[in-house]
């Protein structure tokens, strides 16, 4: 369904009209994109297909893939998860304790404590991370990782930064590009942690535009109304006018 928002007349009889279009995919399916977007909002779905249930169970499996049993455990020695220890027993075997609290939601559960038993393994270890507020922090000495935040409120909007609604917004997922990923899209050549973040970002403000309907189409006619060409998927401001200025160089090409 398209809605007329505005209008051009490029002096030669053309003319170009733009409006806005409200059948258009998500950006996530068809367009290429530098991250993965995984989230857990209540109600609404990924932006990116995935098959973890719960957060916790997609950091437990990127730990496992990106760090060895000796650097997990060499982090929890280190003091770096407020509710994780490491300690010797009497007999000197290692033990791991735990108190849990989510990374995500920052819900705290200190009344619950597990002991692992002696020498816990790699995925024991995971597992035990993974419920940290922490947890990310460490993840993001692998991968470039961001936390996805969603505002819910007469429609949702998408960030890498706090909305500080604290009745409408919260985190609900994560944005991440690993080693792989950003040799891929860069095409091999050396890029920072900070220019991938980056595109991290925008790729979350397009998500969030589209969620929002900042969708467009774009029309060029001539002198007789006749449609020279029409396109539909221009998402954001930004990219509608890039869609407007390509048809005004179209319609000079063709005057």
């Amino acid at each position: 369904m398209l809605e007329k928002i505005g209008e051009e007349a490029l002096g030669n009889g053309m003319t170009v009209e733009w409006a806005l279009c409200d059948d258009v995919e998500s950006p996530r399916t068809w367009e290429d994109n530098l991250g993965h977007m995984f989230t857990w909002a209540r109600g609404y779905d990924s932006p990116d297909e995935h098959g973890y249930k719960h957060p916790e169970d997609f950091m437990k499996s990127m730990l496992e893939e990106h760090f060895t049993f000796e650097e997990l455990a060499e982090a929890v020695r280190s003091g770096m998860f407020e509710s994780l220890r490491l300690e010797k027993d009497e007999r000197g075997c290692e033990r791991l304790e735990a108190m849990y609290r989510s990374w995500l939601t920052g819900e705290e559960a200190w009344d619950v404590v597990e002991d692992y038993g002696d020498y816990p393994d790699s995925e024991t270890l995971s597992e035990a991370i993974a419920q940290c507020a922490e947890a990310p922090a460490l993840l993001s000495q692998a991968v470039v990782l961001k936390t996805v935040y969603m505002l819910d409120h007469s429609g949702g909007a998408y960030s890498t930064r706090d909305f500080r609604d604290r009745w409408d917004s919260g985190a609900v997922g994560l944005i991440w590009a690993d080693e792989d990923d950003i040799a891929s899209w860069f095409g091999g050549v050396p890029t920072s942690r900070e220019k991938a973040s980056k595109r991290l970002d925008f790729e979350v403000e397009r998500y969030s535009q589209w969620v929002d309907g900042e969708t467009y189409a774009v029309m060029l006619s001539d002198a007789e109304g006749n449609v020279l060409d029409f396109v539909c998927g221009y998402i954001g401001d930004d990219g509608l006018e890039v869609g407007i200025e390509d048809m005004r160089e179209q319609a000079k090409r063709a005057a």
